[in-house]
């Protein structure tokens, strides 16, 4: 599909893609009269990209755009134009999150001087910072302007590169720390040498160059790129007296992933502070070298932290790790055992009610009251009440029918014994009491007829 209008030449496009999937075309297009900035968006969702809108103001010729999209959504696109006094300034225009339009053109450069090459990135926080090169009346200089997090204004430009020394073709990369690495490369009295200059995450500026080509050679065309570790990898081209080649350096990582894993029979989470890590729903993050991280398990009802394994150890809820490389950790969860009841029961003395024998048990907590009925060293009834909280119950005894037989013959003296086990004990606490069951005397009845 054409994204640029028939009539007039285009040139030059760059693309980038937001969190989303919503996608940004940036140009320069000859309008008829001057070169002039211009973007198409492909919205979420949509297979169709807009139409194309100007991004530069008329009345001075615009080119070399860039576009970078932030975690957000917000889109900025940086380009160079005609300021309509004979020299060049870098601009920017931003479309914040959630809006369909860019905003008016900002300039960047100061004016004066030549700016050139511009190029842009944006961090994990939305800081968005722009580097491109410009002449100060003596050399080329590569300069940088940032916006910060949840601000709408760039701030001034400063100097990457030293002076004394003509500097081009800058590029940026924004890790996911927050540190940005710029390379660019600058002219050392005899050969170009490639530069870099860093800006720590949490930092306000950018440290003092190094080289990262060897002296003694030609080195140019940098480009640089910065991994979920924090190392930044930049490529170039160098003489090696013979040839051209391909050379490249990497930085050391400045981030490590930790990673949590859970186990066992119960169950709970883990989290951790600085975040970053909650697990269950994220079990892995990556965290500054260097940095202590405090993890913290919060079983779940019915659970206990069991152990922790890996880089932590014990059974504390809590565990420090300090980054020095990728780290794991483990939780293992255990089913917890509720603590043992220290509940007693008491039997009243048993009453008998006809055959039949009640005794009122009184519980002080949970716990199974077990009441047994022997005579004769038989056994001639058993029931079971079960006590979730104190209070108390009649339990009915109803002795066997060969009782009720024996006691044709005499009394029959029936020992009564309350067995009561707390919740969670192991130990029977017995109670007995006894109750008599007296003859049966038969009467007759007179039969007439």
């Amino acid at each position: 599909m054409d994204l640029s209008a028939a009539g007039g030449n285009a040139s030059d496009p760059r693309i980038a893609v937001g969190p989303d999937g919503a996608t940004t075309a940036v140009w320069y297009r000859f309008d008829g009269a001057e070169f002039i900035v211009q973007a198409a968006t492909r919205p979420a969702g949509s297979a169709t990209f807009g139409a194309p809108v100007d991004l530069s103001a008329a009345g001075g010729n615009a080119s070399d755009p860039q576009i970078a999209i932030g975690p957000d959504g917000a889109a900025t696109a940086v380009w160079r134009r005609s300021n309509g006094s004979g020299t060049r300034i870098v601009q920017a225009a931003t479309r914040p999150a959630g809006s369909a339009t860019f905003g008016t053109p900002v300039d960047l450069s100061a004016t004066g001087q030549n700016a050139d090459y511009p190029q842009i990135a944006i961090g994990p926080d939305g800081a968005a910072t722009a580097v491109w090169y410009r002449y100060d009346g003596a050399d080329y200089l590569v300069q940088a302007a940032t916006r910060p997090a949840g601000s709408a204004t760039f701030g001034a430009p400063v100097d990457l590169s030293a002076a004394s020394g003509n500097a081009y073709n800058p590029q940026i990369a924004i890790g996911p720390d927050g540190a940005a690495t710029a390379v660019w490369y600058r002219y050392d009295g005899t050969n170009t040498t490639i530069q870099a200059a860093i800006r720590p995450a949490g930092s306000a500026t950018f440290g003092t160059p190094v080289d990262l080509s060897a002296t003694g050679q030609t080195a140019d065309n940098p480009q640089i790129a910065i991994g979920p570790d924090g190392a930044a990898t930049a490529v170039w081209r160098r003489s090696n007296g013979s040839n051209t080649i391909i050379q490249a350096a990497t930085s050391p990582a400045t981030l490590a992933r930790l990673t949590v894993t859970r186990s066992g029979a119960g169950s709970g989470s883990v989290t951790s502070a600085p975040p970053g890590i909650d697990c269950g729903l994220t079990c892995s993050g990556m965290f500054a070298i260097g940095a202590s991280i405090t993890l913290a398990a919060q079983p779940a009802a019915g659970s206990v932290l069991s152990s922790w394994g890996g880089a932590c150890t014990g059974a504390s809820t809590t565990c420090t790790v300090t980054m020095t490389q990728a780290t794991s950790v483990s939780a293992t969860f255990a089913v917890s055992t509720p603590p043992a009841s220290t509940a007693t029961a008491t039997a009243a003395t048993p009453r008998r009610v006809g055959g039949i024998i009640r005794t009122r048990i009184t519980s002080t907590g949970a716990g199974t009251a077990t009441v047994t009925g022997t005579a004769d060293g038989r056994v001639v009834c058993v029931t079971r009440k079960a006590f979730t909280a104190p209070g108390s119950a009649v339990t009915t005894c109803l002795p066997r029918a060969w009782v009720q037989r024996r006691r044709l013959t005499g009394p029959v003296k029936v020992a009564m014994t309350l067995a009561f086990t707390p919740s969670g004990a192991a130990t029977t606490r017995t109670t007995l009491r006894t109750v008599t069951l007296p003859k049966i005397t038969l009467r007759a009845r007179a039969v007439t007829g």
